[in-house]
């Protein structure tokens, strides 16, 4: 059931975040990669800091 609930978030939470991502690059008139690459690094890096302090990589 935990399954159900993630998918589902994740599947709202990814065309929430594409579409953040879009209208900030609107409106500061910056290209769409530019701002979703400053939003995705660090969840990437807090991903990676987190797995090495479990002794895991994803």
């Amino acid at each position: 059931m935990l399954h159900r609930k993630i998918a589902f978030a994740i599947g709202v939470a990814g065309p929430v975040t594409a579409m953040l991502c879009d209208l900030v690059s609107l409106l500061l008139n910056l290209p769409l990669n530019t701002v979703a690459s400053a939003l995705g690094a660090p969840v990437v890096i807090w991903i990676i800091i987190k797995g090495q302090r479990n002794n895991t990589i994803f």
